[in-house]
């Protein structure tokens, strides 16, 4: 089975980064850089989780679908066959 994983990437300040790992708490605490493009650094961040595993509500769920169908021309069959994988 072919495994990947669809990113939607922003460019902003150091700054705003910043603010939006804060709004998140300790929750996503750990900064990550993924190397660059374009000579831009790509960094994001995450959780320390390895052990835990939580399904998403199916609000935040139909949150990731929308985004996943706004940046592909997946349809609705492929897009849960994605998501199946990570749940």
């Amino acid at each position: 089975m072919k495994y990947y994983t669809l990113v939607r990437l922003w460019e902003i300040s150091r700054k705003q980064f910043k603010e939006i790992q804060e709004q998140e708490g300790v929750w996503y605490s750990v900064e990550v850089t993924l190397g660059k493009i374009k000579g831009i650094p790509l960094v994001t961040f995450t959780g320390c989780f390895e052990d835990e595993r939580t399904r998403p509500s199916e609000k935040y769920l139909a949150v990731i679908k929308k985004g996943i169908k706004e940046t592909t021309d997946w349809d609705d069959k492929l897009i849960d066959n994605y998501l199946k994988k990570f749940l």
